[in-house]
C-alpha cells in the first residue's frame, strides 16, 4: 500500500470516529456509562495488539532489551507530553478545549507512527491497529464535543477540532511508513516507541477511567470481551 494510501486511510477513519465521539459529546447528554463500556472495550483490544502484536513484531526485529529499551521512551514521551500539556492547561482554564485538542494531537502522532509500522508489517496488522485506535477515538471525541459546549463554542469548532486530530493521526502514519521503507531495522523503534506510548495511555487513562461508580463489574468484563477479541485479531 502506499504512503498516500496509508495516509488517506487513518486521516479519513481517525476523523470519522472523532466526528462521532464529538457529535454524541456536544449535542448529548451526559454519556459517562457509555462512555465507559467504550473505554473498556478499546482498552481490551489495545492490551491485546499491543502485547501479541506491537512488542511480539518488535522482539522478532531486534533484541529484548532494546525494545523495552524504546518502550520505555515512548512511555516517556507521552508522560512528558502530559506534564507540559496539564501546565499550560492551567494557565488557559478558558480555552480547555484547546489544550485537549494539542494534547491528543501530540498521542496521535504517536499512534500514526504505530499505524504507518505496522502497515509496513502487513495490512492485517494496519487495519486491526487503526480499527482499535477508532474505538479509542470516539471517547476522546465526546471528551472534545463536551468541552466545546460548555464554552459555549459552535458545533463548528468541534467538526474543526476533529479534523485536526485526524490530520495529525494521518502525519504520524506517513512518518512509520517511510521511517519503515527504510529498513525493518527502523521498524522496531517505530513499534516499541508506539506500543510504550499506547501502554501509558491505557494504563494511566482508559483503565482508570473505565470503572462506574455503581459498584458493578461490568466494565471490567467488557474489557476482557475486548482483549479476547483483541486477541482474535492478531496472529499471535
Amino acid at each position: 500500500m502506499s504512503v498516500f494510501n496509508i495516509f488517506l486511510i487513518t486521516f479519513i477513519l481517525g476523523v470519522i470516529s472523532n466526528e462521532i465521539g464529538g457529535i454524541i459529546g456536544f449535542f448529548g447528554k451526559s454519556k459517562k456509562e457509555s462512555a465507559s463500556k467504550i473505554i473498556s472495550f478499546t482498552a481490551g483490544i489495545t492490551t491485546a495488539i499491543i502485547c501479541f502484536e506491537l512488542l511480539k513484531e518488535a522482539f522478532e526485529i531486534s533484541n529484548k532489551y532494546l525494545v523495552v529499551l524504546f518502550t520505555i521512551i515512548g512511555i516517556l514521551f507521552v508522560k512528558i507530553l502530559e506534564i507540559v500539556i496539564n501546565k499550560i492547561k492551567n494557565n488557559e482554564k478558558n480555552n480547555e478545549s484547546l489544550v485537549i485538542v494539542s494534547a491528543m494531537s501530540g498521542h496521535n502522532i504517536t499512534e500514526g507512527i504505530a499505524i504507518g509500522s505496522a502497515f509496513k508489517i502487513s495490512s492485517i496488522l494496519g487495519m486491526s491497529l487503526l480499527m482499535a485506535i477508532m474505538l479509542h477515538n470516539i471517547p476522546e471525541g465526546m471528551i472534545i464535543g463536551n468541552m466545546i459546549r460548555k464554552e459555549d463554542k459552535s458545533k463548528k469548532s468541534v467538526l474543526n477540532s476533529c479534523i485536526i486530530i485526524g490530520i495529525f493521526l494521518g502525519i504520524g502514519a506517513v512518518i512509520g511508513t517511510i521511517i519503515g521503507n527504510l529498513s525493518n531495522q527502523y521498524i522496531m523503534p517505530c513499534l516499541a516507541i508506539s506500543a510504550g506510548a499506547m501502554l501509558y495511555i491505557v494504563a494511566c487513562e482508559l483503565i482508570p477511567g473505565m470503572h462506574s461508580k455503581n459498584g458493578n463489574n461490568k466494565e471490567g468484563i467488557i474489557y476482557i470481551i475486548g482483549f479476547l477479541i483483541g486477541c482474535l485479531m492478531c496472529k499471535l
